[in-house]
């Protein structure tokens, strides 16, 4: 019987249950329904830091219950967003909003390949690309326009620091698709301690990459990356275990070494970390949500029997998609 860390509630008592694909991480909850009482909230935040993957299956909450189960359990990455200020670029296309065209859950975004009756898609980049490869959002990291108060005028850009967890609420039209989720923390603590210290001084430089490992189809285009991230591969999980900061479509190149050096690297993981051993495939069913890390972590969509998904199902197709910081509160924004 296994007890919950600091508590006297079981995985029992809850409904938990170990997932199969993710080795020694990963679980199912089963128990719970909204609204959630605080013990559970703090209960749901333990095991996402814990487990680095928590399932609610069917849990069929409103847009409403999930934003605030999202909200409750740490702070939501808003992209600069805010309740009070209209949105005027693309990002009004995919969020919630009141008649002033301001967002109601500001950081919320639509995955669906839908369209307006303009044939603007109503959803983020991955909702609407047949093909969506490993990845987390570390790449891209969202510069966000806003203005400055001080004496200094005109438009800035920062960056938020990556949000340890997603959140993925499958609302309709989910059924026959798949999430796969690979955690690179295993696989890296049982190398040898030679190879763990070369890791820690390799340093990955981080963009988009086309050919047979691009994350999105040819004819979907990502906002072109200005800002050169060049990061420590090695990086600590939400629970506190190192492991890989790696993704295959989105890093580039190891800083201050050859091509060849990173293609060795790179296939080196894929080959050892990136195998049936470390990887959850999540069957969606509408109403189910995933809190995944994603520091640690990669994921990808795949349909039931082949790696894309065509249009007329994503276009019928809607999950909800939120970041949250969890532990790394001071960093939020």
């Amino acid at each position: 019987m296994y007890k919950i860390e600091g508590t006297n509630i079981t995985f029992e008592d809850v409904g938990a249950l170990k997932l199969k694909g993710l080795n020694a991480y990963g679980i199912e909850v089963t128990n719970l329904s909204y609204p959630f009482e605080e013990r559970e909230i703090e209960l749901i935040k333990y095991l996402i830091a814990d487990q680095l993957l928590v399932v609610l299956p069917k849990c069929n909450l409103s847009v409403d219950q999930f934003y605030n189960l999202c909200d409750q359990l740490g702070v939501v990455s808003t992209y600069g967003q805010y309740r009070s200020r209209k949105l005027l670029d693309n990002t009004k296309f995919y969020s919630y909003l009141d008649k002033d065209d301001c967002p109601i859950y500001p950081g919320l975004v639509r995955v669906t390949g839908e369209k307006d009756s303009k044939g603007n898609f109503l959803g983020i980049a991955p909702g609407h690309s047949t093909l969506l490869n490993w990845h987390n959002d570390q790449a891209g990291r969202d510069a966000v326009k806003v203005k400055r108060n001080d004496k200094i005028k005109g438009i800035w850009s920062y960056e938020r620091p990556l949000p340890e967890v997603i959140a993925l609420q499958g609302v309709k039209g989910t059924k026959g698709s798949i999430t796969e989720i690979c955690q690179l923390v295993d696989s890296y603590n049982a190398e040898d301690l030679s190879i763990k210290n070369w890791f820690k001084n390799v340093r990955l430089e981080w963009g988009y990459v086309d050919g047979e490992d691009k994350i999105y189809d040819s004819d979907v285009v990502h906002k072109e990356d200005k800002i050169k991230r060049i990061l420590p591969i090695v990086t600590k999980a939400i629970n506190g275990k190192e492991g890989l900061h790696f993704s295959p479509s989105q890093t580039v190149a190891i800083d201050g070494k050859s091509e060849k050096e990173y293609n060795e690297l790179k296939e080196y993981i894929m080959k050892n970390y990136v195998n049936q051993n470390y990887i959850y495939r999540h069957y969606w069913n509408d109403g189910d949500i995933i809190f995944t890390d994603q520091k640690t972590s990669i994921h990808r969509r795949v349909g039931t029997h082949k790696e894309t998904i065509p249009m007329q199902k994503l276009s019928k197709r809607l999950l909800h998609h939120v970041e949250i910081h969890i532990h790394n509160l001071n960093n939020a924004s």
